[in-house]
């Protein structure tokens, strides 16, 4: 595999959504209620998987979509905010972290891939 392969290019993106998804599971694991399966890691993991397989060129966006959605159910949530906090609950705190981590990556990277691919005099292959 290249250095310039679309699974490397995407790392930031599918790695952030695979690092929230890890966070979600690393704050179950500290006591944070969630469901037996968390459909926030669910989210995650799904978006990474498509990212992952995905050959177009705007499928980078995907990640995007994805950590707008889930940073604003975060917003929503005042005990996600109060976590950030809080590293008495070391797991929660850490989890949290993570996942904060994670969704920056994937915004961050999914916004820095899509708007290279559309700059002025830039060659695209056809994918």
């Amino acid at each position: 595999m290249s250095d310039n392969s679309v699974v490397s290019r995407r790392a930031p993106v599918w790695g952030g959504l695979l690092l929230g998804a890890a966070g979600i599971f690393v704050q179950k694991a500290g006591g944070v209620d969630y469901a037996a399966v968390p459909p926030g890691a669910v989210i995650f993991a799904v978006g990474a998987l498509l990212v992952l397989a995905l050959r177009w060129s705007w499928v980078p966006l995907l990640g995007v979509l994805v950590g707008v959605f889930m940073t604003v159910g975060f917003a929503a949530n005042p005990d996600s905010l109060a976590r950030l906090g809080h590293p008495g609950e070391f797991l929660a705190f850490l989890g949290t972290w993570i996942q904060v981590i994670g969704v920056v990556a994937a915004l961050v990277g999914g916004i820095g891939l899509t708007v290279s691919r559309r700059r002025p005099g830039k060659v695209r292959s056809p994918r």
